[in-house]
């Protein structure tokens, strides 16, 4: 019946005539043309209002500082920006911004001094930042006056103005803010001892929020050579001045692992002599321990994992133990093994050559991550499906509900429909019991390559 319809339809389809077909196409170009019009006259209109200019000079001074400024002379990434002189003053009235939970009161304002050829005002600056971030920009009041002198507190030196995402969760902060970061303090020359700047961000910290907690990972910021106080900027004193400010970050690394040699070198967990090489059986087979996610039967992994040839095994929660004491795990694995989630980040810590053995199940809406991900830190990555996936309300609710129970009939409802988002998914929230049959062939193919790869790769 359908081929019929389709049939009837092209037999029966008016025809047009050669008058019919010209009106068309003389009104498909003159519309064509009117849109070109009005994209060119918008344009016209938007990059000479005097209202846009300032933003444009920006990226024009920008590129001016490169000469004025030795230190920065390697910064050309598009959306960093470096002014001198910048000053954090209190505002008359305080700005309500954000939404929600997370609205916060503004009451310092950023001024540049010196005029820079630019027009006095208020200019709100796009700048680089993690896509997870609806805050990359910044609200700079410029001057032509001249920098205060006795009633301003010279702070330091140079300022780096971000913008991290979600710094509780050790994927997010060394993703969105710590390779970024990394990059333009690198970049601008100021990664030594005797730099002192400081880190600066647009908005404040979320206290009940353990994804916003800035303190988990602050240790990684010190490796930075930056000073210890790192906050929202109106929590600044007012009127604290900086001899430079760089607005934005992101990552602009030709070798990635330049910035996990500078970690681990900073802690003194590897060496820099080319003479000294990894060897494999100095090397741990790691299993990840979580609270949630978790992993039912451990020790029974590790029995597996000793089956396919390995000698040196341990399970770790990265839960307990410190920043400090995770680097140095990492560091001296070779097989990292564990579930996906924000802890199999620290798998780029391990020597080069290591395996990564992700453990997810894509059939039931947990999916793996790390496959395109951890290969340009030069470690190998493995997934391994699981069959036996579990449930774990309790994890869902504390997570997700905020403690509040789900009901029965709710919970048949959630496991017949697909996830809402990525966050609440009862299936992230799943624990898992691995079976041998699930990750015996990739264990052995690990222990056959794992040797020679690692002593290859060092």
């Amino acid at each position: 019946m359908e081929a019929f319809s389709d049939t009837y339809r092209s037999l029966y389809k008016p025809k047009l005539n050669l008058a019919t077909k010209y009106r068309r196409k003389m009104l498909k170009t003159k519309c064509l043309k009117a849109c070109f019009v009005i994209g060119c006259t918008a344009i016209f209109i938007v990059v000479f209002n005097p209202k846009y200019l300032p933003f444009y000079r920006a990226r024009i001074y920008s590129s001016h500082n490169k000469i004025s400024f030795p230190f920065d002379s390697n910064l050309s990434m598009t959306g960093i920006y470096v002014f001198s002189n910048v000053c954090i003053e209190s505002l008359d009235v305080p700005i309500l911004r954000g939404k929600a939970r997370d609205r916060f009161n503004e009451t310092k304002k950023i001024v540049v001094y010196g005029g820079h050829n630019r027009n006095p005002g208020a200019v709100r600056l796009r700048v680089a930042g993690s896509k997870n971030s609806r805050w990359n920009h910044w609200d700079l009041h410029f001057t032509d006056r001249t920098l205060p002198g006795e009633s301003s507190i010279h702070s330091g030196d140079t300022a780096f103005f971000i913008q991290p995402t979600c710094p509780g969760n050790f994927h997010h902060f060394f993703v969105d803010e710590f390779v970024p970061l990394y990059s333009v303090i690198a970049a601008s020359n100021r990664l030594h001892p005797d730099s002192g700047s400081h880190v600066i961000y647009r908005t404040p910290q979320n206290s009940k929020s353990r994804c916003s907690d800035r303190n988990t990972y602050e240790d990684f910021l010190w490796t930075l050579y930056v000073n210890r106080f790192h906050d929202v900027f109106y929590n600044f004193p007012a009127n604290t001045c900086f001899h430079h400010a760089i607005f934005g970050s992101k990552p602009a690394l030709e070798r990635p692992r330049d910035v996990i040699d500078h970690v681990l070198r900073f802690y003194n967990m590897t060496s820099s002599s080319p003479d000294v090489r990894v060897k494999a059986s100095d090397l741990y087979v790691t299993i990840l321990s979580r609270q949630d996610r978790r992993i039912l039967n451990p020790e029974e992994v590790a029995a597996f994992v000793g089956d396919a040839g390995f000698r040196k095994i341990r399970i770790v929660d990265f839960g307990t133990v410190s920043v400090r004491d995770q680097l140095r795990i990492m560091s001296t694995t070779g097989v990292f093994v564990g579930v996906e989630g924000a802890g199999l980040q620290w798998a780029v810590f391990m020597p080069k050559g290591s395996y990564l053995v992700e453990l997810a199940w894509p059939q039931k809406h947990w999916g793996f991550y790390y496959n395109s991900f951890v290969d340009s830190f030069e470690i190998v990555w493995k997934g391994v499906e699981v069959d036996d996936v579990r449930l774990n309300w309790t994890s869902y609710e504390r997570n997700v509900r905020g403690g509040v129970p789900v009901k029965e009939e709710e919970k048949e409802k959630l496991k017949r429909t697909h996830p809402k988002n990525y966050f609440d998914n009862i299936w992230k929230w799943s624990d898992i019991r691995v079976q041998k049959k699930d990750i015996a062939g990739t264990l052995d193919k690990v222990y056959k390559g794992f040797k020679n790869n690692i002593e290859r790769q060092n």
